[in-house]
């Protein structure tokens, strides 16, 4: 059973301008919406959407909303809400009807590019930022990432390719993290050309390099783990500076608070078409809670500062050049212990199936990984924790969907991932 399904049957209610305030939407003969199908794309993921919209409509759009979204026999069925963009010519194959609303509702938590004409206003600012800053005239715009979480456009401008981030409130602190992170850690973090802390705006460098989810060689991995590890020893010396900027801690010891309340929560980790621990999965998780509170308490207590910790250092996040190692998208970045951040970043090696990942590569990784930490503690001692932390990490990940994404949203899976992470970190203690 998939985890998030990759085909989709979307129903289209398109808008564009009538007049000064008034919206209309396209139908086709019959007074139906139009419809599109696309598959093997994360949902998120707009670039084919669109293309399918123009390749079948004859229409530039970008995407506002998602405001329903169900699954059946394997098929995710939304209805999505898109914006004609200004001076794109429409088709003669659709009619346009009378306004669907005059009246526009304060996005909730900030969501500003649900509302027609945020793309505009955007790419506006993109372009008198890259005209201040010298790189050049921009050529497109495109939206290539849309959900509740975030806007993400790529910019290609006639020197390099730049990427824009919209957040809502909830994320309100990465732009600004982002251009700390840039300041202090260069060539570890894209560079930073701009944000806009009132819209919650981030415009950066495109990464160099080959995006790690990919495929690469052992050496690459070998360095991407030995630059983060560079990273986050560094993150120790303004780590109170990094807590100001919105860096929650979420080390162990907070860890230890949730374990019992996430542990009784039947609805969170069973049931769930499928998706939900069994009997058996939930009878040996609970019999661990001890362990697991013991467990925390133990690495609290491994003599390891807390560090910068990415909070979803999978692959896709992590860019490997020539000559340098980049690391982006800091959406859920705290103060923790150092190691969590492990774990997603070898889960993701022992998933490459151009690596072939097994104990001698990943005891090459961990040690390319542990080798800037050897000033801390002795060799076992690292190892230890590290043991320690594995499972506890996955739990740290759980309890981040389980209590901090951002709520309502349309995305049917996330309670999914609960119960995923879960059971992931019983499958890491068995090996502790």
């Amino acid at each position: 059973m998939e985890l998030i399904e990759q085909e989709f049957e979307d129903t289209l209610l398109i808008l564009r301008r009538s007049g000064p305030a008034a919206l209309v939407t396209a139908v086709q003969g019959g007074g139906e919406l139009p419809r599109i199908r696309t598959a093997g794309h994360h949902p998120a993921d707009v670039t084919p959407t669109l293309r399918a919209v123009r390749d079948q409509l004859g229409l530039e759009t970008v995407v506002l909303s998602c405001p329903s979204a169900t699954v059946a026999a394997g098929v995710v069925h939304r209805l999505l809400v898109l914006e004609l963009l200004a001076g794109a010519p429409d088709t003669k194959d659709l009619n346009w009807v009378e306004p669907v609303s005059a009246e526009q509702a304060d996005p909730l938590d900030g969501r500003d590019w649900t509302i027609p004409g945020w793309f505009a206003r955007a790419e506006t600012w993109i372009t008198e930022t890259v005209q201040r800053a010298d790189l050049g005239h921009v050529r497109t715009v495109e939206q290539i990432r849309s959900w509740e979480f975030s806007c993400v456009l790529r910019v290609h401008t006639d020197r390099e390719d730049l990427y824009f981030k919209g957040l809502p409130r909830a994320y309100a602190n990465e732009p600004r993290l982002a251009h700390h992170l840039a300041a202090y850690h260069p060539g570890l973090v894209p560079e930073v050309v701009a944000t806009s802390e009132r819209e919650r705006w981030l415009l950066m460098q495109a990464c160099r390099g080959q995006c790690l989810e990919t495929g690469a060689p052992l050496s690459a991995w070998e360095r991407a783990a030995a630059s983060y590890a560079e990273l986050q020893v560094a993150s120790t010396a303004h780590a109170e500076r990094l807590e100001a900027l919105g860096c929650r801690r979420r080390g162990p010891e907070q860890l230890r608070t949730l374990i019992e309340p996430l542990l009784a929560d039947d609805a969170a980790l069973v049931g769930l078409n499928g998706h939900g621990l069994s009997v058996d999965e939930l009878r040996r998780l609970r019999g661990l809670r001890a362990s697991l509170e013991a467990a925390c308490d133990e690495l609290a207590d491994s003599g390891l500062p807390m560090a910068l910790e990415h909070g979803d250092l999978w692959s896709s996040n992590v860019y490997v050049g020539a000559d340098r190692v980049a690391f982006i998208d800091w959406t859920d970045a705290s103060l923790s212990h150092p190691f969590f951040s492990l774990m997603p970043f070898l889960q993701s090696a022992e998933w490459d199936a151009a690596l072939a990942c097994g104990s001698p590569s990943e005891a090459r990784i961990i040690d390319a990984y542990l080798e800037h930490w050897a000033p801390y503690a002795p060799r076992e001692r690292l190892r230890r924790a590290l043991a320690l932390a594995r499972p506890l990490a996955a739990l740290h990940i759980a309890t981040t969907y389980w209590r901090d994404i951002p709520q309502p949203h349309a995305q049917w899976w996330i309670p999914r991932m609960v119960p995923f992470f879960v059971r992931l970190a019983l499958a890491q203690w068995n090996t502790t």
